[in-house]
């Protein structure tokens, strides 16, 4: 038999005012998969207040996440909290014992983590040529020429009426 968890819901025990659940969860709880760039180091906390209403249920609260992730520019870990996650959830016609609401909470909580991973908005990341972390000091490896963009090659590209393109000679 599977063992209850905190968002399995007895509806039919729920008081006229709701329920309160309060409480944390880990990653493995949600089968919320952790991997190199992103894990969930501390539990998941709960606030929800589950209600039965006229026809069916709701569930109301939030949950406070912290993530571990990898700054996509400089590959380097850090910490930071995802602004609270709104748990809002409808469920009409309801007619079941028991209401799980593990699969609503854990598409909220994955929909709330950041599509990019940057320690802080001014990362300057990661030396192309020699990989040093441009965040900790700047590296000597790369010369003036290499500081020219790699586009500055199109700047050179001119396009002649007949469509035809040239380049013209470096000055």
């Amino acid at each position: 038999m599977k063992k209850q968890t905190l968002l399995q819901i007895q509806v039919k025990n729920l008081p006229e005012d709701g329920m309160p659940v309060h409480g944390g969860l880990t990653a493995a709880d949600l089968d919320i998969p952790e991997d190199d760039r992103t894990c969930l180091p501390e539990p998941i906390l709960l606030e929800l207040h589950v209600t039965p209403v006229v026809g069916g249920v709701v569930s109301a609260g939030r949950a406070e996440v912290k993530i571990r992730c990898r700054c996509d520019r400089c590959l380097g870990y850090f910490t930071s909290e995802l602004p609270p996650v709104r748990l809002d959830h409808q469920y009409p016609g309801f007619q079941g014992d028991v209401l799980d609401l593990t699969e609503d909470v854990r598409d909220d909580i994955l929909l709330a983590f950041p599509s990019r991973c940057l320690c802080r908005a001014e990362c300057k990341g990661l030396c192309p040529d020699c990989g040093q972390n441009l965040n900790a000091r700047e590296c000597d490896c790369r010369s003036e020429a290499s500081d020219e963009s790699p586009w500055a090659g199109l700047d050179k590209i001119r396009l002649h009426d007949g469509g035809e393109a040239s380049e013209e000679a470096e000055k």
